[in-house]
């Protein structure tokens, strides 16, 4: 498959989720094969974010389309993929998370741009149209390789953190964004 750039677990399943170049698949440990190679035709930014209630895998394309993959299958989930970013992607850190209060889960994406811009994504899992965007991390910070979610309810935060180029006072340093899950 070539040089892996990211990975999900599929709890449901035990397989592993990979990201290598334009490709994507699952491996099981089990029988140790392949379940399902996808080519996606470009090449995927970052690690996949696995959704265990909408069983899907999510995915982001250094073009800036978001795919959702059913994990069983490999097959593109409907209304996917979907721009969900303009221009060249250089780093994105994604995730999913289903608050205890909701029946819907969402994919949040935290994306670094090539022009240097930032911005994060929350996008509802099982209808990529509803998006909710922000722009505070400031333009030439370094987003870091993960999200922190401090818990699953209305009163809890999923945290980014920027390890470089947030100036404050004068000094770069790095910073924690907080956003409340939808």
């Amino acid at each position: 498959m070539g040089f892996m750039t990211g990975a999900a677990y599929d709890t449901r399943r035990g397989t592993l989720l990979v990201s290598a170049g334009k490709r994507f698949g699952s491996y099981n440990f089990h029988s140790g094969q392949w379940l399902w190679p996808v080519d996606l035709g470009a090449v995927v930014i970052g690690a996949p974010a696995y959704d265990f209630f909408t069983d899907s895998c999510f995915l982001l394309t250094a073009g800036g389309q978001v795919y959702a993959l059913d994990s069983a299958s490999g097959t593109i989930r409907p209304f996917y993929p979907q721009l969900g970013f303009n221009g060249l992607i250089q780093k994105a850190t994604l995730t999913t998370l289903s608050r205890q209060d909701r029946k819907v889960s969402y994919l949040y994406a935290q994306v670094q741009s090539a022009d240097g811009t930032n911005e994060v994504r929350m996008v509802t899992a099982v209808n990529p149209f509803n998006r909710f965007v922000s722009s505070v991390i400031p333009p030439g910070a370094k987003i870091g390789d993960y999200w922190l979610a401090t818990g699953d309810t209305a009163n809890d935060l999923l945290v980014a953190w920027c390890w470089r180029g947030v100036v404050v006072n004068g000094t770069e340093r790095g910073a924690f964004y907080t956003f409340r899950p939808r």
